[in-house]
Parts: C-alpha cells; sequence; structure tokens
C-alpha cells in the first residue's frame, strides 16, 4: 500500500477498512449511519490510483451521485475524473445506449475514457422521454379501453410498472393493460424511464449496447434494485467486472416499486459469489434510539442477522405519547420542533415524520400559525390545497369584495360558469337578494337563484360579524358553509385544518406570539403561499427550519430531534401496507434521529404495535412542550 492510498483509507475502522481492501464481488450490509458514502468513496479513491482501473458507480437519484463523485474525487484527485463515471441507474444507461450525452453536459470530462469510443447501437437520435402528465394520461386511456372503473390511476401505474419489470401479472386485465399502454407509447414514439432500463438491457443480451469499459461497478443502496438493475450488474459481471453492492436489506422500503429487497441482497450474493461484509458500527444515534429501532426491526423475519452498535453510546432521548386529539398532537409537535430550533446548533436540527402526508397537514397548520420556520417538499404543502385556496378567497372576499373571489365562492358552491356570468350582468358586484322578475329576465334557473339569495345572506352575516370584531364567528361561520359543499370527508377535515389556520390569536408573551386578527392570518397566510417553493440551502448561514415529511422521505437524512406523528394502528403501520415492510419503514423513521425520538398517537386509535415492540416508554403525564434539550 502506498502513502497515498494509506492517506486515503486512514480514517476508516476495522469494518470499514475490510470494506476497502475486498479485491472481489462482495456485499455490503450498511446499517443506518454506518459511514456507507464514506467507506465506497474512500474504496473507489483508493483503487484509482491504480490507472488501470475504471470505475462507474450508480445510485438511484442525482443528489447521491453528485455527493457521491464529489467526495471520491476530493479524496482521489481531478485527474482521476475521465475513469470514474457516476450517476442513477437510469442516467448510466441512458448514457450505455446513447454515449452522445457525455458531452451534452457541463462537465465533460467525467468518465470520459470510460465512454470513448462506445458504438452507437439506437442511432444518433436521442429516446424521446415522455412527460409525466402525457404519461399519466396514457394510462387513463388504456384503463378507459378495457373499461376498468376499479383502479385508480396510481394504482394502474403500479401495476404497469410491476409486469414491464418482469414480475407476473396477478390478474389477466394487468397484462392487457400493460399492453395497451405499451402500444400507445410505441404509436406516439416515446419512452417512459423504465424504458430506459429495459431497451439497454435488451441491447446488453443482444450484444448491441457492450457492458461499461469498467474494471469495477458499484450499486449503492442496492436493496432498492429492482429486476432489470439487476440485470445491468449481471451483464458487467459476465463481462468480468468487479462487483460491490451497498446496502441494508433492513432500510428496503420501496416494495411497491418492485424493489427486490432481502431477496435481492441474497441474489446478489449467490449468483456473483460475493462476499457478504457488515458496516454495523452506528455513527450517527445514542444507544437508546439505536437499541430501540433494533428491538423494532428484530421482529422481521426475512431479513439479514447483524448486530448494531451505537459509537455515541448513552445519551439520547426516547419516549411516546398519546393524545386526545390529532389537533393537541400537531400542536404539541410544533411547539417542540421550535424548541428543538433553539436547542440546537446543528444544520439539521429537527423533523417531524408521519406515515402519509395528510398527517403532516395538520402539523403544518401549526407551525404556520406559531410563526416557526418549516419545509416541506415541493407540491405537498397544505397552503396550496384547494380547500386552504377558497378559504383564503372567502376571508378575503368579506375584507375587500373582488369580483374573481366572489366568482370562485359561487363555483365552490356548485353555481355553474354560465349561471356566474348571468349573476354578475344582472347585479354588477352588489350583494342583494333581487326580485324575483330580474332573475326571468336574465334567464337564471330557479337553483341557482336560490343558492344565490341563500350566499347573499350568509355573505351579509359574514360581513356583519367582521364589522362586530367577531372574527372566531366568521371564520366558524365561513368554515360551515365552505363545508356544505365539500365533496368529500377529506374535503372535509382539510377545511377544518384550514379554520384553525384562520381563527384570531390572543397574545402568548411566553410563547412570543403577538395577537392576530383575522385580517392579519389573511396577510400571513396569502404571503406564505406567494412564497416559491422552499428550496434546501446548504451552509453555515442557511436558515434552521423544521423539516416535514414523510416516512419514506426521509431515507438518508439525519436531524438532532425527530417526532413522527400518528404512531397508530392503522396508520403506521398503513393498513393496506405489508407487516414486515411497515416495520422497516418505522425503522427507517427512527434511525434519522441522532439525539431525540419521539412518537405519538392522536384521535383515539389504538397505538401502533411497533411502540410495543420498540420497549420505548411511554409519558402519561402532559408532554413537556420544552424536552431536554442537551447541548451539542
Amino acid at each position: 500500500m502506498n502513502d497515498t492510498i494509506a492517506r486515503i483509507l486512514a480514517p476508516l475502522n476495522d469494518e470499514q477498512m475490510a470494506v476497502a481492501n475486498c479485491n472481489g464481488h462482495c456485499l455490503v450490509i450498511a446499517g443506518p449511519g454506518s459511514g456507507k458514502t464514506n467507506t465506497i468513496s474512500r474504496k473507489i479513491a483508493a483503487a484509482l490510483q491504480d490507472p488501470n482501473e475504471r470505475i462507474a458507480a450508480v445510485t438511484f437519484t442525482r443528489e447521491a451521485a453528485l455527493e457521491l463523485r464529489a467526495r471520491t474525487i476530493s479524496l482521489a484527485g481531478r485527474a482521476a475524473a475521465p475513469r470514474l463515471l457516476v450517476g442513477t441507474f437510469h442516467s448510466v444507461m441512458n448514457l450505455m445506449s446513447f454515449p452522445n450525452l457525455a458531452v451534452d453536459g457541463r462537465d465533460v470530462v467525467f468518465g470520459r475514457d470510460i465512454i470513448a469510443g462506445r458504438p452507437w447501437p439506437f442511432g444518433r437520435t436521442k429516446w424521446k422521454i415522455v412527460k409525466e402528465g402525457l404519461r399519466r394520461s396514457f394510462i387513463h386511456r388504456a384503463l378507459s379501453e378495457l373499461e376498468i372503473e376499479d383502479l385508480k390511476l396510481e394504482d394502474a401505474s403500479r401495476i404497469i410498472e410491476h409486469v414491464k419489470s418482469g414480475r407476473p401479472a396477478t390478474e389477466l386485465r394487468h397484462e392487457q393493460l400493460t399492453q395497451i399502454y405499451t402500444d400507445i407509447m410505441a404509436r406516439q414514439k416515446v419512452i417512459d424511464f423504465q424504458d430506459i432500463l429495459l431497451k439497454t438491457n435488451a441491447g446488453l443480451d443482444s450484444g448491441a449496447v457492450p457492458p461499461l469499459d469498467v474494471t469495477r461497478l458499484f450499486i449503492d443502496e442496492y436493496q432498492d434494485t429492482d429486476k432489470p438493475q439487476f440485470d445491468m450488474a449481471a451483464a458487467h459481471f459476465r463481462a468480468n467486472v468487479i462487483l460491490t453492492g451497498v446496502g441494508d436489506d433492513d432500510q428496503s422500503i420501496y416494495g411497491f416499486r418492485n424493489a427486490l429487497g432481502y431477496e435481492g441482497m441474497l441474489l446478489f450474493e449467490r449468483s456473483f459469489d460475493a462476499e457478504r461484509l457488515m458496516l454495523g458500527n452506528n455513527y450517527r444515534s445514542h444507544a437508546e434510539i439505536v437499541g430501540a429501532a433494533t428491538k423494532v426491526i428484530n421482529h422481521n423475519l426475512d431479513r439479514v442477522d447483524k448486530t448494531l452498535v451505537a459509537i455515541k453510546g448513552a445519551g439520547g432521548k426516547t419516549a411516546w405519547k398519546t393524545f386526545k386529539t390529532r389537533e393537541e398532537e400537531a400542536h404539541a409537535a410544533a411547539v417542540y420542533a421550535g424548541q428543538a430550533l433553539t436547542a440546537s446548533t446543528s444544520r439539521q436540527p429537527c423533523a417531524i415524520f408521519a406515515r402519509n402526508n395528510r398527517r403532516l397537514d395538520e402539523v403544518e397548520a401549526r407551525l404556520q400559525t406559531l410563526g416557526i420556520p418549516y419545509r416541506r417538499p415541493p407540491g405537498e404543502s397544505i397552503l396550496n390545497s384547494v380547500e386552504v385556496m377558497i378559504f383564503s378567497a372567502a376571508v378575503q372576499a368579506v375584507v375587500k369584495p373582488e369580483k374573481k373571489v366572489i366568482d370562485q365562492l359561487l363555483s365552490w358552491c356548485k353555481v355553474d360558469e354560465q349561471s356566474i356570468v348571468k349573476l354578475e350582468k344582472l347585479f354588477r358586484g352588489a350583494f342583494v337578494i333581487g326580485q324575483a322578475e330580474d332573475f326571468d329576465r336574465a334567464k337564471v334557473e330557479d337553483s341557482v337563484k336560490e343558492k344565490w339569495r341563500a350566499f347573499v345572506r350568509t355573505f351579509t352575516g359574514w360581513q356583519s360579524s367582521l364589522a362586530a370584531g367577531a372574527d372566531t364567528l366568521l371564520v366558524y361561520g365561513i368554515c360551515e358553509w365552505l363545508t356544505s359543499y365539500a365533496p368529500d370527508k377529506r374535503s372535509e377535515n382539510v377545511l377544518q385544518i384550514a379554520r384553525d389556520m384562520f381563527m384570531p390569536r390572543r397574545a402568548d408573551p411566553e410563547q412570543g406570539i403577538l395577537a392576530q386578527t383575522v385580517q392579519d392570518r389573511l396577510k400571513a397566510i396569502k404571503m406564505a403561499q406567494s412564497k416559491p417553493e422552499a428550496k434546501k440551502e446548504e451552509g453555515e448561514d442557511a436558515p434552521k427550519v423544521v423539516e416535514l415529511m414523510t416516512a419514506h422521505g426521509s431515507k438518508g437524512l439525519e436531524f438532532d430531534f425527530v417526532w413522527i406523528v400518528g404512531a397508530e394502528d392503522e396508520v403506521f403501520p398503513a393498513k393496506d401496507g405489508t407487516l414486515e415492510e411497515e416495520r422497516r419503514l418505522m425503522f427507517v423513521a427512527m434511525t434519522r434521529a441522532r439525539k431525540d425520538l419521539m412518537l405519538s398517537t392522536g384521535g383515539g386509535k389504538p397505538p401502533s404495535g411497533f411502540l410495543k415492540e420498540s420497549g420505548i416508554e411511554r409519558i402519561v403525564d402532559p408532554v413537556d412542550a420544552d424536552p431536554d434539550l442537551a447541548a451539542e
């Protein structure tokens, strides 16, 4: 081992060093917080010190690929860049089929030696990837052609992915659905992302697409691979490329996307005669958190047996609490998060997780009203929901009536567009009951006339409430009226959350909350709605925020303080999920916490069985909203 390689590998522990020194095919079982990326980047960087080594690495997200590439080059040196290709499965396999893509990017030096001289098996015209909206319309067309009415679009999409991945269809109509969808795509001369893998693999099988000209191939998050991705690895194995798969079967949470998970790990080991190596030292979490998560995951049967060791030792906190209502639960979580932001000096101070996005809506509403900075993934904020938008329109109409806002409210109460135009011409923005002959002359239907008159009476009452300073009565009145026209129960629930967001606030000096009228709440909410989607900022000057995300979205992240809401039976685990996968998902969520882990239930449902499995102590007394936030 030369001095440069020794320097690169020096920080590794014994387990990590065993991975770095494995020269054959190996399967690395990397537990949470075990330094997986650090280990792999150092292994690759050390290998690149040999000028004959050319290395490719594939993973599942662009962010993960960029991080792995940056870490590796910082260790190996810029001169190694032409012999290193790192990307997602889709980007790398697209590159295998269209090597011209390498010169389209700004950073063309990466992987240059690997792709130089590759053939162009599919010609010089790139595949046209279908836009997501158009893809969904094709699925809808396929459903319509088969007259299938009992499948949601999302379920149909998963079925198509399942069949295309090479797994057997459970029903004949699933096979037919996939075929019709595929035929539509072919007629439109477009492909989806899954087709990139399938077409490239077909080329690998026929010999039209040669394997990458590399000596080693690394596959990150191997537990998330599906059959086509395994086939890509197998093609390189047959070409005498040394394979390294890195992952954790206990963190396999994408079974609904056809991930092979535990079985895939065993398949890798058997098919490639790979040496199994373990990374079990957890550098992220205190022993209390690692211990509780381990107790949960040990109840799974289909898993690789492993021992996780918390290097930080004791010093963390775990607890769970039951709240009478989901509103109380959301409020407690929000207050806790606000305290955590103040106490933590980390750039990732606090996160609140839930099994599904609906459960996060109540938490977001509380954070918003308390003025606690937070971030939610693009497109998921409750502020952009139809219900909050219409509630905002109703309050805006009372404060300052505008034609477009009134139109929104009339549309909400099922007045058709033609009738809205007639009413506008008839009353010119005035709120009057109107005479029968006026409606007759304008040819307004009787049902619309009654809706208009009822709306005017209701609206006049709202204005009176505002004038009298009865803000609470106003907000309740708006919620009641909007709810009477809500299309379903889900919409009713969101309207109730919106109601809480618009409620006037009393001053609370201890919490630093100023008194707010309904007009103040409207201004704050409209300002939040008008902001662009929050992007994650990096660096020491990045503002600290509470991260709101689903348990699936939390994978790969870590925070000082984590609160998991909705730890209830039929919620987490989900009613329609498989128990072992739901348990893995809980394991992932729990192991995101470094120092403090809180779980909670709210609304009367029985606690999740995972709480009992974890051995975490329940707090019987009301939660102290100011948790024991130890210094860094």
